[in-house]
């Protein structure tokens, strides 16, 4: 639910029928968040894992738990619109791909890191409540 297009309804399936070029590279905007955009880090799982703890504040930590699971992917898609879909032009699919530049992935990463926090901390409040 964290990944903005999970949450997105551009009549574009999420960005799978969004034809985009990243590095010379064909793909869809939903397989550049899925990959490109965490792939961007540069490091592996385990450094992501410290760079996720790190950047988790006490204040994240007390307030992303709050909400429903509505008010989540409503933040979500939110999310989607104010940045990943920010200089796409129109909605639904398209059939001459979007250049994207080539540090999108890149200057992206932030959106992704707060998402992946805030996915933490709230699988760790649900687990937390059922398990007591």
């Amino acid at each position: 639910m964290h990944q903005p297009l999970h949450c997105a309804d551009n009549q574009d399936r999420g960005g799978n029928s969004v034809r985009v070029v990243l590095g010379g590279r064909r793909t869809n905007l939903h397989a550049v968040w899925d990959a490109a955009v965490v792939e961007a880090f540069g490091g592996s799982e385990g450094e992501l894992a410290g760079v996720l703890e790190e950047g988790n504040t006490p204040a994240g930590r007390s307030a992303w738990p709050r909400g429903s699971i509505v008010d989540w992917a409503n933040e979500t898609f939110g999310v989607a619109k104010t940045s990943v879909y920010r200089g796409i032009q129109g909605s639904g699919g398209n059939y001459a791909p979007v250049i994207l530049p080539a540090d999108y992935a890149q200057s992206n990463w932030p959106v992704a890191a707060v998402q992946l926090e805030r996915a933490g901390v709230r699988l760790a409040a649900l687990l937390n409540r059922r398990l007591g």
